[in-house]
């Protein structure tokens, strides 16, 4: 050890000091306190001997001084004084002093004073480098989390946030959360919303969930299906998360010009569409495990389906809420949630639920992230202006577009494995075509296509959607058709041309079947707006320059502006 001895007795500075030496420590001197609290800056002693009655500065000042300029570390001060009376002890203590011995100084008690004070001295260094570290984990711990946030937070697209028909609340366990919502816009305006939940919360959490996040977003705005996007999503879970990992979720996409609803729901709780009036209408239980849990193989993405026949909201939680606990460990319950949805539209019932919830958990330890996700689904189209849109929206041509032509034939497995518009319109994106004309084409091209697969090849009658329970038995038709489906062919054919300085984009889509009575369908829809069947032709015809169908109804073609 480094020993700083302060006497103004030279025979009692010299003792000590040949005593240190002879046991290996190395020895520092100062015959007065104010010497001492200049060796002590200079030397950085390990221990301090120090007498009490001295000139200049006596031990007492000389300590308090020293405890004033190095509070960083602790270094043991240990007094020796002939002064026997404990007020003088009680004195040296309260200066900053541990330990105090009474001259004449006994050696050997000395030795066994500093060993003691030796070992103090280890263990408060050790606690000093703990916290030292501590520090540095702990600073390391807030810049990571710094980072995280602003990754996260910049991953989940605020711009893509629908404030007019969705409303949402997520509440984290902790500094971060393991649920996410997202909304996304498709070529064709429909909406797709995600609410993912994965295992556990905090940073870990919400790490899980990042790959689900951009294929959601990508996917969407590339037209890819909902069962597309879910399968997708699955893939990689699977792929990236370890093994007890796994996203629960419910997805929802949501077509408000023909009010319909696609749902998947894998390992999350119950899903609603609450009527206005407050009526539960609808509940979608999960019909699968969470992402991440089975194989491609064995992975079903096939969505459920509903038409909404009066207005309401889509409602969605994760399982934070029902199981949100009380100070009595008493759990929210679904039971009490359904309840609270009972209350009709335009009374605040989200916000009723919100703080119902936290009155519950107040006092108590909330134990996983909660989400709350509703979707206001109208009776108005929200599609309802394209055409008007398309019709006052100016464009300017690109002289310096050349005229090209695409055509894609599909046989029948391509039609049963591929999802055929988002390849479409990834070569509209490779083509510059993009902005408001790429939403529009999308439409386009996706009701002729639809139509040539549902009509033409799988030979579905839409009089089954004149009735709201005959659309879903029309999509469980359609996908056992398709999934039978050995023969057929669709072709599609897109050609950009410049007709008198004008930019337009002709679409044809041609199929194998057996065609429809096209000019009676239009003139019925002409004749009743209100019926369900034929919307999508009579908007691709609004749309459109020019639309007809030639030979039996099984060649639609249409010229699209691209000005």
């Amino acid at each position: 050890m480094k020993i700083l001895v302060v006497d103004d007795s030279p025979e009692s500075l010299l003792l000590l000091k040949q005593h240190f030496l002879t046991l290996g420590h190395e020895t520092l001197t100062a015959t007065n306190g104010a010497e001492a609290v200049t060796a002590y800056q200079d030397g950085l002693p390990d221990l301090v001997i120090m007498d009490v009655e001295m000139p200049v500065m006596n031990g007492y000042q000389a300590t308090a001084r020293i405890r004033h300029i190095d509070h960083r570390r602790w270094v043991p001060i240990l007094f020796l004084s002939a002064n026997t009376d404990d007020s003088e002890r009680t004195k040296g203590l309260e200066a900053g002093g541990d330990d105090y011995l009474v001259k004449p100084v006994n050696l050997f008690l000395l030795n066994n004073k500093i060993l003691a004070l030796r070992r103090v001295a280890d263990m408060q260094e050790q606690v000093a480098r703990y916290a030292r570290q501590l520090q540095a984990n702990l600073e390391q711990n807030r810049d990571e989390r710094l980072l995280a946030r602003y990754l996260l937070d910049h991953i989940i697209r605020q711009d893509k946030a629908e404030p007019d028909l969705v409303t949402s609340w997520v509440s984290p366990a902790q500094h971060f959360s393991g649920d996410v919502v997202m909304t996304a816009r498709s070529p064709g305006n429909e909406l797709n919303v995600l609410l993912a939940d994965a295992t556990g919360h905090g940073l870990s959490a919400a790490i899980s969930v990042i790959p689900v996040i951009e294929s959601f977003y990508s996917m969407t705005e590339k037209g890819f299906s909902l069962a597309s996007i879910v399968r997708e999503l699955n893939r990689k879970v699977k792929q990236l998360l370890p093994i007890d990992r796994f996203v629960a979720a419910a997805v929802i996409s949501i077509d408000f010009t023909n009010r319909t609803i696609r749902i998947w729901n894998g390992g999350a709780p119950e899903v609603f569409f609450v009527s206005d009036g407050g009526n539960i209408l609808r509940t979608w239980q999960s019909t699968q495990p969470a992402l991440g849990i089975l194989s491609d193989a064995e992975f079903d993405s096939v969505p459920q389906f509903f038409y909404w026949q009066e207005a309401g909201e889509v409602v969605m939680c994760s399982d934070g809420l029902p199981e949100a606990e009380d100070s009595n460990k008493i759990p929210f319950s679904m039971t009490q949630f359904k309840q609270l949805l009972g209350r009709p539209y335009g009374t605040g019932r989200f916000n009723l639920v919100k703080e119902s919830l936290k009155a519950h958990i107040e006092g108590s330890q909330q134990l996983d992230d909660i989400s709350l996700v509703t979707v206001r689904c109208c009776m108005e189209s929200a599609a309802a202006g394209l055409a008007e849109q398309s019709s006052q929206s100016q464009h300017s041509a690109d002289a310096g577009h050349s005229c090209w032509r695409l055509k894609l034939c599909l046989g029948a497995q391509e039609i049963k494995k591929l999802d055929v518009l988002p390849l479409i319109m990834n070569w509209l994106d490779q083509l510059h075509i993009g902005g408001h004309n790429r939403g529009q084409a999308f439409l386009v091209l996706s009701e002729l296509f639809n139509n040539a697969l549902d009509h033409g090849i799988l030979k579905l009658d839409s009089q089954f959607k004149q009735d709201p329970h005959g659309f879903e038995q029309y999509i469980e038709l359609r996908e056992a058709r398709l999934s039978a489906l050995k023969e057929g062919t669709v072709e599609v054919e897109m050609e950009r041309l410049n007709i008198e300085g004008q930019d337009r984009l002709s679409i044809k889509v041609k199929d194998s079947g057996p065609g429809f009575d096209f000019v009676g369908m239009i003139a019925k829809r002409e004749s009743a707006p209100d019926q369900f069947s034929g919307r999508g032709i009579m908007l691709v015809k609004q749309l459109c320059i020019k639309l007809e169908y030639l030979g039996n109804g099984n060649e639609a073609f249409a010229i699209f502006s691209l000005n």
